[in-house]
C-alpha cells in the first residue's frame, strides 16, 4: 500500500490483530499529501490517519463487519476514514451501511476492491498518481448517499 499511495500517505503503522481472525490485517497511515483527495479528507472529513482494512473473504463483506469498522473510527482524534479491501467489495446492504456510517455519525467507510486496486497499481507503475482515482471513488460514494 506504502508503494501505491506514495506521496499521499505516510507514516504506516500495522494495527494489532483482533481476536486471532486469520482472515484481516489492518494498517493505518497518516494523510499527508496535498492533491484534491488527500485535502478533502482532511478539511471536509476532519481525517488525518486512516485506517485499512484488508479483508480476504470469498463472499462480499457483509454490513456487520462495516459496523465493526466503525468502532475503530474516532472522529475527535482525527481517525474518521476508513477504507476497505476485499476481493469482492461490499455488498449491497453493507454498502448501505457505510451511507449510514456518513450520515448518522460522520464516519467515512470507502470500499476499494481487488481489481480497482491492481488497476491503481498498473497506474503507477505507468506513472499515474492514485488520487484521481480515489477522488472518484470519494465522489461516487458521496454522490450516491440517499436522503
Amino acid at each position: 500500500m506504502s508503494y501505491i499511495f506514495q506521496g499521499l500517505l505516510d507514516q504506516w503503522e500495522e494495527q494489532q490483530a483482533v481476536g486471532g481472525d486469520a482472515n484481516r490485517f489492518d494498517a493505518m497511515c497518516k494523510i499527508t499529501g496535498d492533491d484534491v483527495f488527500s485535502r478533502t479528507l482532511i478539511e471536509d472529513f476532519s481525517s488525518r490517519y486512516i485506517l485499512f482494512e484488508f479483508k480476504n473473504y470469498t463472499d462480499a463483506v457483509k454490513p456487520n463487519l462495516i459496523h465493526i469498522t466503525e468502532k475503530y473510527l474516532y472522529p475527535r482524534a482525527l481517525r474518521g476514514t476508513a477504507i476497505i479491501i476485499s476481493p469482492q467489495g461490499l455488498s449491497l446492504d453493507a454498502r448501505a451501511a457505510t451511507h449510514g456510517a456518513l450520515r448518522d455519525v460522520g464516519k467515512l467507510v470507502l470500499d476499494l476492491n481487488v481489481d480497482t486496486l491492481c488497476k491503481m497499481l498498473e497506474d503507477k507503475d505507468n506513472g499515474t498518481a492514485p488520487s484521481a482515482t480515489m477522488e472518484g471513488l470519494l465522489d461516487a460514494f458521496l454522490l450516491e448517499i440517499g436522503r
